[in-house]
């Protein structure tokens, strides 16, 4: 297991890892910035903050305490938004769709329509070709 994922949500403190993790984000953030606008001076604000990596990593832990609070802080968020867009935008539309369709596989409308019961006998008798492929 990495220093990067070692470290407890208890202890606020990054390791040695994650601000060196922390302090390569910066020089490759700085490196995109310089590739996009063609600037000097984000391959220069590369060059310093990689070699205060190499050199002085504990530098960073405060920018990595910010960067990994920020990570678990959306990854929080962002699981429940996903998973409520997947619901809203896929499980409730089919569901209402199979309800309009008149599609009933638990035969909810036949509840308390009579004295029979609903439920399927189903008189199997199970063999070892059931248990071998079950599906």
């Amino acid at each position: 297991m990495s220093d990067t994922t070692r470290n407890s949500r208890a202890e606020n403190k990054p390791s040695r890892g994650q601000a060196i993790d922390t302090g390569m984000a910066l020089t490759l953030i700085c490196l995109i910035g310089g590739l996009l606008t063609g600037r000097d001076a984000w391959f220069w604000a590369a060059t310093g903050a990689l070699l205060v990596n190499m050199t002085f990593p504990g530098l960073y832990r405060l920018p990595a305490r910010l960067w990994f609070g920020f990570s678990a802080l959306l990854g929080t968020v962002m699981s429940k938004v996903i998973l409520g867009i997947i619901f809203f935008g896929l499980v409730t539309p089919l569901a209402l769709l199979r309800k309009m369709l008149g599609h009933d596989p638990m035969r909810l409308g036949q509840w308390k329509n009579g004295s029979g019961s609903v439920f399927v006998v189903r008189d199997h008798r199970f063999t070892a070709k059931d248990i071998q492929h079950p599906f």
